[in-house]
């Protein structure tokens, strides 16, 4: 796959195994940055001491890291917290305390002009 920019916008070109040559919008917003989100804990446990970091980063759509200034808000569960981006980054510490139940956190990331990211963090005893 490989990326160019037409009218402001981001298109991917890709080749078919059939040897056709396709081009679509990438993502489909228009969003030249996107906030790649990740943590250090995929699980945590119910103790409320327990601790993921979740951290947002802003990349390019070459996955290439951009020191972008901004305000990220982070959605935990429907809670809402907004931290403000230090050179391209944003970092959130959750534990279990938060939430009450078992099960799974859900964890997105927004910010203006920007395709945002989620992913999960599991909670057990």
């Amino acid at each position: 796959m490989e990326f160019f920019e037409k009218d402001g916008m981001i298109y991917a070109r890709e080749t078919t195994d059939a040897g056709s040559v396709v081009e679509y919008l990438y993502g489909g917003d228009g969003a030249k940055l996107i906030l790649r989100v990740s943590t250090d804990r995929k699980q945590i446990a119910a103790t409320g001491t327990d601790i993921a970091t979740i951290t947002a980063q802003v990349v390019d759509y070459l996955e290439q890291p951009q020191p972008e200034p901004g305000t990220v808000t982070f959605d935990l569960d429907g809670q809402k917290l907004d931290v403000d981006l230090k050179d391209g980054k944003a970092t959130v510490e959750v534990s279990a305390a938060l939430f009450p139940d078992d099960g799974t956190l859900t964890i997105k990331a927004e910010a203006a002009g920007m395709r945002g990211g989620q992913l999960e963090v599991s909670v057990h005893e």
